[in-house]
């Protein structure tokens, strides 16, 4: 049975205020639904800050999952994930 690894670690902090509201406006929305929203180094499979844009064209957040699927665990794949 093939496993499924994930690779695509990155790094997010507060530079500006603006992303802090983003993550205060979904806060309560993760709260409401016990998912803890992650800062700072962010590794696959956790709840992040997400900007989408509605039909009026207004900037969004929501809450996703960060993750890409499907990759093994070999020098090889982890070269590939890092530099896509």
């Amino acid at each position: 049975m093939e496993e499924n690894y994930r690779c695509g670690r990155y790094f997010f902090v507060f530079l500006l205020l603006e992303l802090k509201e983003y993550c205060d406006e979904v806060a309560q929305k993760a709260d409401k639904n016990h998912i803890r929203v992650s800062i700072n180094e962010i590794y696959p499979t956790n709840h992040v800050v997400t900007l989408g844009v509605n039909e009026e064209t207004d900037i969004v957040p929501d809450i996703t999952c960060w993750d890409f699927e499907g990759f093994k665990k070999t020098i090889d794949d982890q070269y590939l994930c890092r530099n896509k």
